[in-house]
């Protein structure tokens, strides 16, 4: 079980330190891409300079962490139009990014120093919720190099239908 990050406000530390962590990077989209200004009302101590840290390493580019790069992508197809779940919730666990387009669904996971992507998508079937939908299911698993942050390794799997 992962530890709270009591006292811990540094988003760089959190993931660093794998503490409990609640990712809003779809929250910090929307607000970036819907908003102009905004005033973030909340009590003291109840998130607001993680959330500011978390939108801070956002347009900083810290590709540290693959909500960077999920960010960065539902960014990019949210605006060409496409219908996209970030952080999509199956049973055992959330898949990054999940996409429709057409008579198509994709799945797609992104990892940071790890080709183990397509491999999670297979493991935890995140694709099983979908399957009734009598649309191609495509896996998509996808690893990027920290330190160059570049594409490391671009794995595709189609289902069988």
């Amino acid at each position: 079980m992962k530890a709270l990050p009591l006292g811990i406000q540094t988003f760089s530390e959190i993931r660093s330190g794998n503490y409990l962590y609640i990712d809003k990077t779809k929250e910090a989209l929307d607000l970036i891409t819907n908003y102009e200004y905004v005033f973030l009302s909340r009590p003291r101590r109840f998130g607001k300079s993680l959330f500011l840290e978390t939108l801070k390493n956002i347009f900083e580019g810290n590709g540290e962490y693959e909500g960077y790069y999920a960010s960065v992508l539902y960014a990019y197809l949210v605006s060409l139009g496409i219908q996209i779940i970030a952080e999509d919730v199956s049973n055992i666990g959330r898949v990054d990014l999940t996409l429709f387009i057409a008579d198509k669904i994709y799945i797609i996971e992104f990892k940071v120093g790890s080709n183990e992507a397509l491999n999670q998508i297979k493991e935890k079937k995140y694709y099983k919720k979908y399957l009734n939908e009598n649309k191609e299911i495509y896996l998509v698993g996808i690893a990027f190099n920290s330190n160059t942050k570049n594409i490391k390794s671009f794995e595709w799997e189609k289902i069988a239908s």
